[in-house]
């Protein structure tokens, strides 16, 4: 509450203000939704998977569903979320329970998905994130995503000079076809 106070103490006239909080969701409960409601926050939570998997990552038994019920209390406040979900070896079988979520989230406009995608070199993407899906998996992953109806944008990070810059064309081309909205 003090941070809002002094946004609007300070803010210069005709200077817009927004706040976002990237989250595990498991403490959102109906008073700080209320907050972030009435302050027009954009909140972006991360699973890992559903229960099983969600909680062998985050080594705590329940925090799939702590998690659940915070974003389930982001819906009910009318809250657009954005979910940040890492698809790899261990959950891609998982997805389809995951976009069921989502599918449920965009049908009321509260989900904004966003994969990320620094290059299309498998063996470099490997070598970035070692644990995450291959370039392919994540553009069929984007794909699955625009059919489903749910809005799907890119993260093109990391972008290293001399690395993954000279491609960085390529992927938003990647990414655009396999339905990206957006690129950040």
């Amino acid at each position: 509450e003090r941070v809002i106070h002094h946004q609007q103490k300070y803010t210069r006239p005709g200077l817009t203000i927004h706040n976002t909080l990237q989250t595990n969701a498991t403490l959102l409960d109906d008073d700080w939704c209320r907050f972030f409601k009435q302050h027009n926050f954009l909140v972006g939570i991360s699973i890992d998977g559903m229960a099983p998997i969600h909680d062998r990552f985050r080594a705590v038994k329940g925090a799939f569903d702590a998690a659940l019920a915070g974003i389930r209390n982001t819906q009910a406040a009318g809250i657009k979320v954005g979910l940040r979900f890492t698809i790899n070896r261990f959950n891609v079988e998982d997805i389809g329970p995951v976009f069921d979520l989502l599918e449920e989230m965009a049908a009321r406009d509260l989900v904004r998905v966003n994969l990320s995608l620094a290059t299309l070199d498998p063996a470099l993407a490997r070598r970035l994130e070692p644990r995450a899906s291959t370039p392919a998996r994540r553009l069929a992953a984007m794909h699955s995503l625009r059919e489903s109806g749910i809005p799907v944008g890119v993260l093109t990070a990391p972008v290293i000079p001399g690395l993954t810059d000279a491609e960085l064309e390529r992927v938003l081309a990647a990414a655009r076809e396999a339905g990206a909205d957006w690129a950040r």
